[in-house]
């Protein structure tokens, strides 16, 4: 049942105007008739598509046409209705243009004189005006379409180059040079709007698929029509091919095939939005052809199949849920094949996807995998995947990943590794809503690069890689708390692209460490500061709480020097600096270190008086030159390689004590 609210949202989201008052008994009327059954929800919808058939379609099939892709939903707003455009389609200056005129009008302002030129110049511009006019028919409209329609095609092409004369009248006033390409634009924008009038054709089509994804606010915008909304495109937006069959698989004797001709009629695919469940296929093959297909409950197994064993979708938008049993006697293999299309493969169960064996799978065609269950997963046996997800409480490891092939993914709380072919420089591992159990990067060169990406608020258990540069992303908060080890000499997290994160991490460079956090209230734990020497903190603009477990970190050259040591830049009052790890000893202040302090004029002065003056594991805070510093003495007596320093950059007058408001806790 289509309700008023439902009807008037999607008025207000096709037509991009409110509803007049008219309009609004229109659709109180057609809500209730859709309430009693009167008429349909599809011919309710189908009254507010109308309405925007001089506005919002002008402009969706125009700009499709002659850039490729519809506009922006702002750009939407702007052609159609808006403060700031002065001559929108709903504007005084469009109200005595008819339909044709309207389309014409865009036409020749985008082929001509607009963004499209280049590409429709290109194209059509070498090209007769009637083969100018049979391009544009089928591209728009499509024989086979008009066919279906009742339309004798070659009889309307005829006609509409036989108009040549009107449309060069309308390009007369172009420029001289121009007005050859003016008519070929005119006649575009007429083709447009018997196609629109006719309610016929590939754009029209694709454009009525469109307006069904906006009447419930999750359409795609600035996208091609024909591949995102035309019908059977497998696009994203694509709605299949209504018409399809429900197949029950449970019910077929062993080895049946299911396919367009099936001599069992009960197993005889369609070209249209078919179902098949449950069964076991064993050597043999379901192709479902055309169509959003779904094959659910099927157990895939090759056990002691005389041939292939085989899942084609064909065309479409197609989900395939299976339970995956590889025989490592079989001598055929498991062949799944998504086709043409935005598809989606979920495999359940424990099992091993090889490759390079007899009785190995190849998946193909399938954009989005999610493994469910504890699986060893060869990338050598995937094509065409542009994500693929460990999405279960099992163990997930992806073996052999070239560079680029996709990007991993976990939404699970098990372990996910990911191991990538040698010479590879740069990986990608997204993380779900769900969080992950912890993931694991190899074969990834240590100066390389790991990006994590996290799509929603998550936890992640430890993340180990074997890069030197790990980078966060994705907008939102993750709990890496479980810890992040990296690899290389010179180490860096960089976290500024999310919005808050918690972040344990073991140092372990040679040379150094960089760790930027982001603009919230983030939590950093430092441990093992003593294994490196030169450690950078940058924080963001929250309220950061640093808690330093240990610090022997101090870098003194052979001259005495203090040449390295750990520095945190951004730190201010509203941060919090937790020195009361183990590591750390007693917090000693007194008027004596104060006095020893008269006079310095270098950081070595000062950390020689505040040695002279501290017992074992004892440390201290004193200012220099504009910043913090805070000393700590190992058991040896004087300055030297073992003892621990951190710099505040840049910050006096901070608090220091054991109470929580304090700015460094002791």
């Amino acid at each position: 049942m289509a309700t008023l609210a439902q009807l008037t949202t999607a008025y207000t989201t096709i037509t991009r105007t409110q509803p007049s008052a008219a309009q609004t008994l229109v659709l109180t009327d057609l809500a209730t008739r859709s309430s009693n059954g009167t008429i349909t929800d599809a011919q309710a919808y189908a009254y507010v598509n109308s309405q925007a058939q001089a506005t919002t379609s002008v402009a969706a099939l125009s700009y499709q046409f002659f850039t490729g892709k519809t506009p922006t939903a702002a750009g939407f707003d702007y052609l159609v209705n808006s403060t700031t455009n002065t001559s929108d389609l709903n504007d005084a200056y469009y109200q005595n243009f008819n339909l044709e005129n309207r389309y014409i009008n865009f036409s020749i302002n985008l082929g001509v004189n607009g963004e499209g030129r280049t590409a429709f110049s290109s194209t059509f511009g070498s090209l007769s005006f009637a083969d100018t006019v049979r391009v544009a028919y089928e591209r728009i409209i499509g024989t086979a379409q008009a066919q279906a329609a009742g339309i004798n095609v070659q009889a309307s092409i005829d006609n509409i180059v036989g108009r040549q004369a009107y449309f060069a009248a309308l390009a007369a006033s172009l420029p001289a040079a121009d007005r050859e390409l003016g008519t070929k634009a005119a006649v575009v924008g007429y083709i447009l709007a018997e196609a629109t009038k006719a309610n016929v054709g590939v754009y029209v089509t694709a454009l009525n698929n469109f307006y069904t994804d906006a009447a419930d606010g999750t359409a795609n915008f600035n996208v091609d029509l024909t591949t995102s909304y035309g019908t059977g495109s497998g696009g994203a937006g694509d709605p299949g091919i209504p018409g399809g069959v429900t197949i029950n698989y449970a019910t077929a004797p062993a080895g049946t095939a299911v396919n367009l001709t099936s001599a069992d009629t009960a197993f005889r695919s369609t070209a249209a939005n078919d179902t098949v469940s449950g069964g076991t296929l064993t050597g043999a093959t379901i192709d479902t052809a055309g169509g959003n297909d779904v094959i659910t409950g099927l157990t895939v197994d090759n056990t002691g199949a005389t041939v292939d064993t085989v899942i084609n979708t064909g065309v479409g938008a197609d989900t395939v849920t299976i339970t995956l049993s590889e025989d490592a006697t079989a001598t055929k293999a498991i062949l799944l094949e998504g086709g043409a299309g935005t598809d989606t493969l979920n495999v359940t169960n424990t099992a091993a996807v090889t490759n390079g064996n007899a009785y190995s799978t190849t998946i193909s065609g399938f954009e989005t995998i999610n493994f469910t269950g504890a699986f060893a997963v060869d990338a050598d046996s995937i094509s065409g995947a542009t994500a693929v997800w460990a999405n279960g409480a099992g163990a997930v490891t992806i073996n052999d990943i070239a560079q680029g092939q996709f990007t991993v993914g976990t939404k699970s709380s098990a372990l996910l590794t990911a191991a990538y072919d040698a010479g590879t420089t740069a990986a990608t591992v997204a993380i779900g809503a769900g969080g992950t159990g912890g993931v694991t990067v190899t074969g990834v060169a240590a100066t390389g690069t790991t990006t994590v990406t996290a799509s929603a608020n998550a936890t992640s258990g430890a993340i180990t890689t074997s890069t030197a540069n790990l980078v966060l992303t994705g907008g939102v908060e993750l709990n890496l708390s479980a810890g992040v080890t990296l690899a290389g000499a010179a180490r860096s997290i960089d976290a500024s692209a999310l919005s808050r994160v918690a972040l344990t991490y073991t140092t372990g460079g040679t040379t150094s460490d960089t760790i930027t956090l982001t603009g919230g209230n983030d939590v950093l734990t430092i441990t093992n500061l003593a294994v490196l020497k030169s450690t950078t903190i940058n924080l963001g603009a929250g309220s950061d709480l640093i808690a330093i477990t240990d610090a022997n970190n101090l870098d003194i050259n052979s001259s005495g020097v203090a040449v390295g040591w750990a520095k945190i830049n951004g730190f201010t009052a509203d941060d919090t600096l937790d020195l009361t790890g183990a590591g750390f000893g007693t917090y000693v202040t007194n008027a004596t270190l104060d006095a020893a302090y008269i006079g310095n004029s270098t950081l070595e002065d000062f950390l020689a008086d505040a040695a002279a003056n501290l017992a074992a594991n004892e440390f201290t805070v004193f200012t220099f030159n504009g910043s913090t510093y805070i000393y700590l003495e190992d058991a040896t007596d004087g300055v030297n390689d073992a003892d621990g320093l951190i710099q505040l950059v840049g910050v006096t007058g901070l608090t220091v004590g054991a109470a929580a408001t304090n700015d460094i806790l002791v």
